[in-house]
């Protein structure tokens, strides 16, 4: 049985000597763009050569993170990333976005990669087709059972399967969170994540708590299974942590893989990473105390016991000194604060911080987050006398326009697609309103389905069956042999929610992308069309420059949904909560937890702007059905005007 790689995570050049003194088979980190960690220290290509360099002589490998998603403005300084990682030859290429996987391959094919978390690889039909184009590697979905992971392997068994076996955890499936986005433009899918996740809410009870904040992962104990099953890599996560974290816990790692008698060691050794409460959530079945109650990480320092006008005082349970990192947490579990203390501020058995706004109060939380007792690992990289030039105009022109879409000057007339997720809407709605009426339905939904009804047959050129988001392993044949029922009964169109979701269509379907397929550029829609794709909805937290973008004759633009803030393997026990005057709501679908703002996205009155656009997508979903709904709406759509209550979304604002 072949021992599993070590990958550890590097946020500063302290934390690459901690995991390297620690026993890391590899490590990860990002470079000063494109990288889901963008508060981390972002690696320049100098030091990124001797980076490598260091890390290679002592036979650890390198893998870099271009795990964003990238707009199209920045499409040229994405290419040239690319020119300058082909120079410098790290072992691979960590990529969430399909355009960033395109150029990879058609322009820089020398390139290794391999498919973020983000990607949502969670199949084995994932795996095949990333491995299919050129992917070397695939960082699987963090909600994945051991049984589904055991199955994948033995269905993929020639293919490099990586999981996360340490540290923090989105709420949303693999990435598929919108809340961030939604609530100020900062987008979680670019590295820019305000973690709403980790906020109270006002539950439906009147009670204010923590909803989504979930407990560290940690799956020490089931090192021999994930071993046994085939895993290639574990992976550990914390680029945003201290060196002493890494060095702490890839030295645990590194215990219980080298010698499982001494896991028992290891898992003592983790109780002092200074993070928070652990679980070991889908691999480990313990999805039932997942959610936590403290959001905070680090050791418990004491509480704010004095706030004035001139700052607050703490007197801490725990010696600190000079040099200490402590971060001070309001109750309300939002704006914390990190502070290193210097000489000046500890007074005796006191800590003063001086602040002439303070926005802290008596009985706020003190935690301390490392520092001066900490282990000291080197701060410099050895000088690397190379040059790297940037990729000439010429050629990133050159690169350029052979992903351009080419326009269509021809006007079209407008399309309005619908979309809803139950059966009942077939009776709300009148058909020859839509070009295409997209259904998406569970399962179980389909199953009661009769689609040799005359009613439906009549119709059926304007349904698309779109696929779920998530189909687990051993649901795959049964949505194959529907999917086939449903084309052999006259269905001709498929949507679906991953790309790798083509090859379970048969060649002769049609088949389009939804939203969470994500394009925010040329070359993702090259890739899209390359793989004979039709039409695509562009994302939903996009901006009207990037609809202008990327309009072609086969883009469609979301313009009225309750957009899916959550997507989330993991329970949620209310049905709605608020903040700050925002109500949610919470739904059920198929095993997974979805959460929906109260009020919808609708963006009628901007029809006319969206400049080269002709199909345009109203959705229905998480609507309860009804005739009255549909006909106002409809209404509303064909006059182009506002619907209120109603919010635009990041339409106006810049996504970030």
């Amino acid at each position: 049985m072949k021992k599993p790689e070590l990958l550890a995570p590097v946020g500063q050049i302290e934390s690459f000597y901690a995991a390297l003194n620690a026993g890391a088979d590899a490590v990860y980190l990002g470079t000063d763009q494109f990288n889901a960690r963008q508060r981390s220290r972002q690696f320049q290509p100098s030091e990124l050569a001797a980076l490598i360099e260091e890390a290679h002589a002592k036979g650890v490998k390198v893998y870099v993170t271009l795990n964003t998603l990238v707009k199209n403005v920045e499409l040229p300084e994405l290419i040239n990333s690319l020119h300058i990682l082909n120079l410098l030859r790290p072992d691979a290429v960590i990529v969430q976005d399909i355009g960033v996987l395109y150029l990879a391959r058609q322009f820089f094919p020398e390139l290794e990669l391999h498919a973020s978390t983000q990607m949502g690889v969670h199949n084995s039909v994932g795996v095949c087709y990333m491995k299919e184009h050129g992917v070397s590697r695939f960082i699987m979905a963090r909600e994945l059972t051991m049984p589904e992971l055991k199955q994948i392997t033995e269905r993929c068994p020639n293919a490099e399967l990586e999981v996360f076996v340490h540290g923090a955890l989105c709420y949303s499936l693999s990435g598929y969170c919108l809340f961030s986005s939604y609530l100020g433009g900062m987008s979680a899918n670019r590295g820019q994540c305000k973690q709403p996740c980790r906020r109270k809410y006002s539950a439906d009870n009147g009670q204010s708590k923590y909803l989504f904040n979930l407990r560290d992962l940690q799956l020490t104990r089931f090192l021999p299974e994930l071993s046994k099953i085939g895993i290639s890599t574990l992976k550990i996560e914390g680029r945003m942590k201290s060196p002493a974290y890494v060095y702490n816990t890839v030295r645990a790692y590194r215990m219980a893989l080298d010698d499982p008698e001494r896991i028992d060691e290891a898992c003592e050794l983790l109780k002092a990473d200074l993070a928070r409460a652990k679980c070991s959530y889908f691999p480990g079945g313990s999805i039932d105390r997942a959610i936590s109650q403290t959001p905070f990480t680090g050791r418990w320092v004491g509480v704010v016991e004095y706030a004035g006008q001139h700052g607050y005082a703490i007197i801490p349970d725990i010696p600190l000194a000079k040099g200490d990192i402590i971060r001070v947490q309001p109750k309300s579990g939002r704006h914390s604060d990190k502070i290193t203390l210097t000489e000046e501020q500890i007074d005796g058995n006191r800590v003063l911080i001086d602040e002439k706004e303070t926005i802290f109060k008596k009985g706020d939380r003190v935690y301390y987050l490392g520092g001066c007792e900490e282990t000291k690992f080197q701060t410099w990289l050895p000088v690397v006398k190379k040059e790297f030039q940037t990729l000439p105009h010429k050629k990133t022109g050159s690169i350029l326009d052979s992903i351009k879409p080419v326009s269509d000057q021809k006007e079209l007339l407008p399309q309005l697609w619908l979309r809803i997720d139950s059966p009942e809407w077939l009776r709300k709605i009148y058909l020859p309103d839509a070009s295409k009426i997209i259904m998406k339905f569970t399962l179980n939904q389909w199953r009661e389905f009769d689609v040799t009804r005359p009613f439906i047959k009549k119709h059926l050129s304007s349904f698309i069956v779109q696929l779920p988001r998530f189909i687990q392993e051993k649901q795959l044949e049964e949505w194959r042999e529907l999917l086939l029922e449903l084309h052999n009964n006259g269905i001709a169109d498929f949507m679906v929610s991953h790309i790798s979701q083509k090859l379970l269509l048969l060649g002769k379907a049609r088949c389009h992308t939804c939203e969470s397929v994500y394009l925010h550029n040329w070359a993702a829609l090259k890739w899209i069309k390359r793989e004979g794709f039709d039409n695509y909805i562009l994302p939903l937290e996009a901006d009207i420059e990037t609809y202008t973008q990327l309009a072609t004759p086969n883009a469609v633009v979301p313009l009225y949904y309750l957009p899916e803030l959550f997507y989330s393997r993991m329970p949620v026990n209310v049905e709605s909560f608020q903040e700050e005057h925002k109500q949610f709501q919470k739904h059920t679908r198929a095993g997974f937890s979805i959460i929906v703002p109260e009020h919808p996205v609708a963006l009628f009155q901007f029809r006319k702007k969206m400049t080269g656009i002709n199909k345009f997508l109203m959705d229905l979903s998480w609507h309860k059905p009804s005739k009255h709904l549909y006909k106002r709406l409809i209404r509303q759509y064909n006059n182009q005007v506002a619907v209120q209550p109603a919010t635009l979304f990041n339409l106006r604002r810049s996504m970030t």
